[in-house]
């Protein structure tokens, strides 16, 4: 899982660089990480967390 994490983070730093807002409630370097295919769609869009993914829908906002 930490080669996933490390992933995820680079991911998120990314779409930090890319112009995706540090705060404010936006959250969408936290979905980059979904819309890369490292988390699933019952975490994007249900909210429930699956610890087999790195990506986090409790992280941001």
């Amino acid at each position: 899982m930490g080669r996933w994490m490390v992933l995820a983070t680079i991911i998120h730093e990314f779409a930090h660089h890319n112009g995706a807002p540090i705060t404010g409630g936006d959250t969408s370097a936290e979905e980059a990480v979904y819309h890369c295919g490292l988390g699933t769609s019952d975490e994007y869009y249900g909210g429930e967390d699956d610890p087999s993914t790195p990506y986090d829908p409790s992280v941001g906002g």
